[in-house]
């Protein structure tokens, strides 16, 4: 429904006080004989309006969590190199390295699905928009379904995966900081604090395994990683193209088990 706040109605119950994202306030609205006008079509509110609304808000939350993830493997990095034990830098005891690493992979592996998942996302909602001005052929509204069946694969993935990821850095940015990171004098407070609402807003990490446990079923995104694995890589690359070759194996099986099940 469409609202004008000067017909009145509407009240903001109060201003609540969170423990973080701070910068965007949240507020509790109630409403009493408040006017609004029918937006849409009726019978659409939940099965389409409503899900595409979710749907582009968690695409937003996964970007919000690449952000996250990006300035705590920053802040993380920089304070390895400059902080200084036994005569050298953290960053170069073996554990340390190895965190910054695995903080790396997360942050890379959340970014990539989250730009996959956005490509899928435009590639669906060009032909909506080429459909508001001339009828699709067979081919086109094929591709269509074909991006809009992936687009809505990916999107529990990306923020699921990378709103866990962005915790997990997050918790390791402070770790790196040790005692340091635990005061309001370091960035990583105030995002280990940011982190904690993008695993529980938009759908909780377990609501977005509800959503992706279908297409693990259906064989969506074993096709996906099979259509990966036909692509050309760099020689450097192609061990990786192997390991992941192995994993689609075992993964194919373990979907037939489950199948039989």
């Amino acid at each position: 429904f469409i609202y004008d706040k000067r017909d009145g109605g509407v009240n903001v119950r109060r201003i609540e006080n969170k423990m973080g994202i701070k910068g965007s306030p949240t507020c509790e609205l109630t409403y009493k004989d408040a006017k609004a006008e029918l937006c849409g079509s009726r019978r659409l509110g939940l099965i389409k309006y409503v899900m595409a609304l979710m749907n582009g808000a968690r695409l937003g939350i996964a970007a919000q969590s690449v952000g996250v993830s990006e300035l705590a493997y920053r802040e993380a990095l920089a304070y390895a190199r400059d902080r200084k034990q036994f005569g050298k830098a953290i960053i170069e005891f073996p554990a340390v390295y190895e965190m910054l690493s695995v903080m790396k992979g997360k942050l890379d592996a959340s970014r990539s699905l989250l730009y996959e998942c956005a490509r899928f996302v435009d590639m669906y909602k060009v032909y909506d928009d080429i459909a508001k001005e001339r009828s699709l052929t067979p081919d086109e509204r094929k591709e269509a379904k074909y991006y809009s069946r992936l687009a809505d694969a990916l999107t529990p993935l990306a923020k699921g995966m990378g709103s866990e990821y962005c915790n997990q850095n997050a918790y390791d940015c402070i770790q790196i900081h040790g005692g340091s990171g635990f005061m309001k004098d370091y960035a990583c407070e105030r995002l280990y604090r940011d982190a904690r609402i993008t695993s529980i807003y938009e759908g909780t990490t377990q609501l977005q395994v509800v959503a992706a446990i279908r297409h693990v079923t259906t064989g969506s995104y074993l096709n996906l990683i099979n259509s990966y694995l036909e692509t050309e890589v760099k020689p450097e690359l192609q061990s990786i193209k192997e390991r992941i070759r192995v994993l689609a194996d075992m993964y194919a099986k373990a979907v037939e088990q489950v199948g039989k099940v």
